[in-house]
């Protein structure tokens, strides 16, 4: 197999079904030959990878896809101290640097170390897939987001959604999809008119939400009320809600 030495233009790389491709990230060296990942590359697609075991996203990546990868336990980005230019801010400014902006991490079922305490840092990021990971680390999510994230699809992880706490989602987030499969979730609220924010079964939403999917929460009935504190929403999406009995008229559904 050539050198990628020799694609010093090489943009996009998609992986799939390879059988002994076990590592691959900024720095790192694949096992077939002696490819070394170019920083050129904007955008990584990964599907279904039964051996890799961990990912370290390059700071040049704008779109990244892991999909299917059963056996990757870890995922994290490049540290400032293999790019020594960037001076840390708070113990990790150098994610200012990078240039990700959308980010999918999906049906990784022995994914456990995800480093979401730098979620906050990373500032382009504006769109957030995170579902059907349920060995991820039971602190995920921690109400810590990126700050222009306007797009999260979220749920089916370690963590049942009814433990997760007021979120602090920013203010820039516009839409929003929850999976809520045995989350406890029995009611929803809008965080701004909730007062008892200990009550763990109801789940709080932003009030900026202009689209909202809810899929597989069997336990909530009523919708009325919460989507009367949504001002800005012109589209519901639910399915396998199985006691849902009402829906305003006024409100549009896809």
């Amino acid at each position: 197999m050539e050198d990628m030495q020799d694609f010093p233009s090489l943009q996009t790389l998609e992986v799939s079904h390879c059988t002994e491709l076990v590592s691959l990230g900024d720095k790192e060296i694949i096992n077939m030959g002696s490819m070394s990942i170019m920083e050129s590359i904007k955008e990584v697609m990964i599907v279904r990878n039964f051996v890799m075991e961990s990912y370290t996203c390059p700071r040049s990546v704008e779109r990244l896809r892991l999909f299917q990868c059963s056996s990757m336990t870890s995922f994290t980005f490049s540290t400032w101290q293999e790019h020594p230019h960037p001076t840390p801010e708070k113990g990790f400014g150098f994610l200012q640097f990078f240039c990700l902006r959308y980010l999918q991490i999906g049906d990784c079922k022995n994914l456990k170390s995800f480093p979401h305490e730098h979620l906050q840092s990373l500032t382009s990021l504006e769109e957030l897939f995170m579902r059907d990971c349920p060995s991820l680390d039971y602190s995920f999510p921690c109400g810590l987001w990126p700050p222009n994230l306007s797009i999260l699809s979220i749920g089916r992880l370690n963590k049942p959604m009814s433990e997760w706490g007021h979120q602090n989602f920013p203010t820039s987030l516009v839409k929003l999809s929850l999976y809520g499969q045995n989350s406890g979730v029995v009611s929803l609220a809008v965080a701004k008119y909730m007062r008892n924010t200990t009550d763990s079964s109801s789940f709080l939403l932003p009030p900026s939400l202009v689209s909202l999917e809810l899929e597989g929460f069997m336990e909530i009935e009523s919708l009325s009320e919460v989507l009367q504190q949504l001002p800005c929403l012109k589209h519901l999406d639910t399915s396998s809600c199985s006691k849902l009995k009402d829906l305003p008229e006024t409100t549009s559904t896809l």
